[in-house]
């Protein structure tokens, strides 16, 4: 699936992750066996800003107690976008089109100053340190029309545990957007 670097249906906070051609997916929400939160932390709330600025080109989004707003959508916490706690981290598990799979993104607020990491395929040598970190029998490469010579359109990494999974996020996440909370005006 090809999304653009704005928002997959306001995915932008913490879904940009499916920017290239190739989606990256777990079998199931991630941190595995955590409960799910119903609402955004009160600290996480407000309007972010990839500059800072609300007036400013770049994105802005709003998020409520369960909703992220952008000018473009409005995505609400639910059954297909899952939100849970890891550490001082907030991950958001979007569910496929098929319902089967999730992409995963992890947002680390520290003050007004929030980093979205994903999982991007595309990223030089990703996939290989995927493989050493996990295991190569974890990390399944899906090609178009089942053509293993074909164009990669799918990776699924299957960890094991929640510390294969925070292994991932340290070592197998790319860095993919740094949001500003906006200040509100005196």
């Amino acid at each position: 699936m090809t999304t653009s670097p704005t928002f997959r249906g306001l995915l932008g906070l913490l879904l940009l992750c499916t920017m290239g051609c190739v989606d990256v997916t777990f079998s199931e929400p991630m941190p595995m066996h955590r409960r799910d939160l119903k609402r955004f932390p009160k600290s996480w709330q407000g309007t972010w800003s990839t500059s800072g600025k609300v007036d400013s080109p770049d994105e802005t989004m709003v998020l409520t107690a369960t909703e992220m707003i952008s000018a473009n959508d409005t995505m609400r916490l639910g059954d297909n976008a899952v939100l849970q706690r890891m550490g001082r981290h907030l991950v958001l598990n979007l569910r496929d089109d098929e319902g089967s799979r999730w992409t995963v993104s992890v947002a680390r607020r520290q003050g007004n100053l929030m980093t979205v990491r994903c999982f991007d395929a595309s990223e030089t040598g990703a996939i290989a340190r995927w493989e050493t970190l996990l295991g190569p029998e974890q990390v399944t490469k899906l090609h178009r029309d089942n053509d293993p010579e074909g164009k990669l359109k799918e990776v699924q990494l299957n960890p094991r545990n929640n510390r294969q999974f925070k292994a991932l996020v340290s070592v197998g996440a790319a860095e993919l957007v740094r949001y500003q909370r906006v200040m509100p005006q005196p």
